[in-house]
C-alpha cells in the first residue's frame, strides 16, 4: 500500500464498556451504518485494556468523509437530518423504557429461551438506533470549523438539541448489557462475577441456549481484547494495523510543565487532579478537585458538580463536557489529547481556561 493510500487510525473516545456493548457498537459504526445510510468507515477498531475501552477511527473519514456525506444528504433534502434525530429521540426513549421494564421484572425467572430472545431483541434495537445516534453526535462537532456552518445551522441545532436527551443512552444501555452478562455468568456457573463484562454476544447466546462457553478465553479478555471487522480477538492493535498496512496515530505523553487544549468554558481554577475514566472512579472525587477524563458522559454530572475545573483528552465545543461546564460555569479545557496520560491523581494544577492551558504546579 502506498503512503498516499495508507489509512491512519486515531483515538476517538475512551469509555467503560462491556465486550457485548463494544461488539454491538462496532456493528453500528460499520455494517449497520452501511445498511441504513449507504456509507461506512473502513473500520472502527475497539480496544479493551485494563477496564478501559478505546475506540479508533480513521480521522479523515470521521471528520471529512462522513461530514461530506451528511452535507450531501442535507443539500438534497434540508430536513433529512432533522427527521432522523427526531425519530431517534422517540426510539431512544422507547429503548430506555424497555430496558427499565426488563430490569424491574428481573431476569432470574426467565427461561433460557426467553433470555436468548431478550438478547436478540436488545441487539436488534441497538442495530436500529446506533447509526442514527452516531450521526447525531458526529455532525455538530464536525461542523465546528466549517466555512459554511451557518448554511446548515438548522440541522446542527436539531442535532445538538437531540443530543442532550439521547447521549444518556450509552451508559445506561451499557449497564443493561452488563446485567445480561451477569445473568449469563450465573447460569454458566462461573465463580468470577467480574466476567460479566467480558462475555461476547455469541457466548451469552450459547449459555442461554444451554451450551458451554470457554471460561479461560473470557478471563483473558479482562486484560485485553480487540473488536474490528475481523471480529472479536486477542490480537494486539499494533499487529492488526501492521497486518492491514494501516497505521496508528499515537500521542506522546512526555513529562511536561503544561498541557494545551481548546477553551470550552473560560475561567481559572486551582486544585488537585482526580483521573476519572469510568463511574468506578467517582468515589475518589472530592469537592474542589480538578476532574481529568478522556471525555465525560451524562452519568458524570454528580462528580462534575464537585469539581472546580474539568480537563478532557477529547471533544469539541459541542461535546458533553463543554456544554455542562458552561452550564455549571466551571473552567474547562478540552481536546488536550494527553491529559489523562500526563497527569496523575494528586497532582496540583492550575487551569487557565482563558488561554486553554493547564499548568502543573507539583
Amino acid at each position: 500500500m502506498s503512503q498516499k493510500n495508507r489509512i491512519e487510525f486515531e483515538k476517538s473516545i475512551s469509555r467503560d464498556w462491556s465486550v457485548l456493548f463494544s461488539e454491538l457498537w462496532h456493528r453500528s459504526y460499520t455494517t449497520e451504518f452501511e445498511k441504513q445510510f449507504g456509507w461506512s468507515y473502513t473500520d472502527a477498531i475497539i480496544e479493551g485494556e485494563n477496564n478501559v475501552v478505546t475506540v479508533y477511527h480513521p480521522p479523515v473519514e470521521r471528520y471529512v468523509s462522513l461530514r461530506d456525506f451528511i452535507i450531501s444528504k442535507i443539500s438534497a433534502d434540508d430536513q433529512w437530518l432533522i427527521r432522523i434525530v427526531g425519530e431517534l429521540r422517540l426510539k431512544v426513549s422507547a429503548l430506555l423504557d424497555w430496558c427499565e421494564k426488563v430490569k424491574k421484572e428481573g431476569l432470574r425467572s426467565m427461561s433460557g429461551q426467553e433470555l436468548f430472545q431478550l438478547v436478540s431483541d436488545f441487539s436488534g434495537k441497538l442495530d436500529e438506533i446506533g447509526p442514527s445516534f452516531s450521526l447525531d453526535l458526529s455532525f455538530p462537532f464536525q461542523m465546528e470549523n466549517h466555512a459554511d456552518v451557518s448554511k446548515y445551522e438548522q440541522s446542527i441545532t436539531a442535532a445538538i438539541s437531540a443530543r442532550r436527551e439521547v447521549e444518556k443512552m450509552a451508559p445506561l444501555v451499557n449497564d443493561f448489557s452488563i446485567m445480561i452478562g451477569a445473568e449469563a455468568v450465573k447460569r454458566a456457573g462461573f465463580k468470577d462475577d467480574s466476567l460479566k463484562k467480558y462475555l461476547s454476544l455469541e457466548e451469552i447466546q450459547a449459555i442461554f441456549s444451554g451450551r458451554k462457553a470457554d471460561v479461560k478465553i473470557i478471563k483473558q479478555r479482562k486484560n485485553y481484547f480487540l473488536v474490528s471487522r475481523a471480529g472479536l480477538s486477542s490480537e494486539r492493535i499494533d499487529d492488526l494495523v501492521a497486518r492491514k498496512g494501516w497505521s496508528l496515530k499515537k500521542y506522546q505523553a512526555e513529562a511536561a510543565e503544561e498541557i494545551k487544549g481548546s477553551i470550552a468554558c473560560a475561567g481559572k481554577a486551582k486544585g488537585k487532579v482526580k483521573i476519572v475514566l469510568s463511574n468506578l472512579d467517582f468515589g475518589k472525587v472530592e469537592t474542589g478537585d480538578v476532574i481529568v477524563s478522556s471525555m465525560t458522559t451524562p452519568d458524570y454530572l454528580p462528580v462534575l458538580k464537585k469539581a472546580v475545573a474539568i480537563i478532557t483528552d477529547e471533544g469539541g465545543i459541542t461535546c458533553h463536557a463543554a456544554i455542562v461546564s458552561r452550564e455549571l460555569k466551571k473552567p474547562c479545557v478540552i481536546g488536550t489529547k494527553i491529559a489523562t496520560k500526563v497527569l496523575r491523581d494528586g497532582d496540583l494544577v492550575e487551569v487557565d481556561a482563558d488561554k486553554g492551558i493547564v499548568k502543573i504546579i507539583k
